[in-house]
């Protein structure tokens, strides 16, 4: 009945958001309101990533509003690219610092990393890439700031990339989502953006493994992408949950929001039919338990969004095939140091 009951609620709270979700908001009135079809389609940027990073397309600086990237790899591990803002007047050699610390598994350094890197940190979405499926990730940049951009080349697991083989190998660190365990590659961030910000924002540099997106002070209200489906994670008695509403599509878009306290994610795994969220459990908890012996219940790509902080939401559309999926996120809970897949918040839908 509780769980019932928590469900009821996530579907009401989606169909609110789709109704108060600021730039996201025209796409409810578009189905009503003739002004609102007549907006112009929301500017999609071209971001192809290789092993030598990727080159941001203009105009740099841009006017806020949403952005779509589409993002594309020929490499056939995948790539995870992912843009946030600084708060609290950081610099990108301190949290270079506290992505590193936070893999650690020393808990007494990784947890205070964790708390920082959450705190001071705004993420606003990334994708897991890969060849087989490119993926359109909108954004709804906001005004006057400077998003910072990164690309990671994901290692070989053997047969291509998988967010799941990723991270099942640690699940007392935080994943590394970023390139960042070097301190020098936070220094070089900081130092090209401070000394040059329009020559690091040209579209005529080379590939860089980060970039920087600048916004004015004007925005720019476009046409969202239509979606079909709501994501939404929420607390429940202290973990975030996953809550679909909606119905899911193999070729097409949905809308993710994070209304948990710490930073979700929605990678997508393929899983044989039949797989159940409780299957995905046991196998999380024999690797916490070591005890072994559960079949391993994902079968690798197509990939997902990355970070999402609190109050922030994009739309993700790509071409997965059809069948059953595991919707998982993986950032690292900053009071256990344990990746929260591992702790339940994982979710099976179907995508037709």
């Amino acid at each position: 009945m509780l769980a019932s009951s928590y469900r009821r609620l996530g579907i009401v709270l989606a169909a609110v958001l789709l109704l108060a979700a600021g730039p996201f908001a025209a796409v409810a009135s578009a189905q009503t309101d003739d002004t609102s079809l007549r907006l112009a389609p929301t500017p999609v940027l071209d971001v192809n990533l290789t092993t030598q990073g990727f080159v941001l397309p203009g105009p740099n600086p841009r006017s806020a509003g949403l952005s779509t990237f589409h993002v594309t790899t020929q490499d056939r591990t995948g790539h995870y690219w992912a843009t946030f803002n600084l708060k609290n007047g950081v610099t990108f050699e301190q949290v270079s610092q506290w992505f590193h610390d936070g893999e650690l598994p020393d808990l007494s350094i990784a947890v205070p990393a964790l708390h920082n890197l959450y705190t001071n940190v705004d993420f606003t979405g990334g994708v897991a890439v890969y060849p087989t499926s490119p993926i359109d990730l909108t954004i709804p940049l906001k005004r006057n700031i400077v998003t910072y951009i990164t690309d990671t080349v994901l290692p070989d697991f053997g047969g291509g990339g998988s967010a799941a083989a990723a991270n099942a190998d640690a699940p007392n660190s935080a994943a590394a989502k970023l390139p960042l365990a070097v301190r020098a590659v936070g220094q070089a961030a900081d130092r090209a953006l401070k000394q040059a910000p329009k020559a690091v924002a040209a579209t005529d540099e080379p590939p860089s493994p980060f970039g920087f997106l600048f916004t004015t002070d004007t925005t720019n209200i476009t046409r969202p992408p239509a979606f079909s489906a709501v994501l939404e994670a929420v607390d429940v008695n202290g973990r975030a949950k996953l809550y679909p509403a909606g119905q899911f599509k193999g070729n097409g878009a949905f809308l993710f929001r994070n209304d948990a306290t710490l930073p979700q994610e929605a990678q997508f795994e393929k899983i044989d039919p039949g797989t159940t969220d409780a299957d995905v459990q046991r196998f999380y908890d024999s690797l916490l338990n070591h005890t072994g012996g559960v079949p391993y219940p994902f079968r690798g790509e197509p990939g997902g969004v990355l970070l999402l902080s609190k109050g922030n939401m994009v739309i993700m559309g790509a071409n997965f095939p059809a069948g059953q999926y595991c919707i998982l996120s993986f950032p690292t809970d900053w009071d256990t140091g344990i990746k929260q897949a591992f702790e339940g918040v994982h979710k099976v839908v179907t995508l037709h």
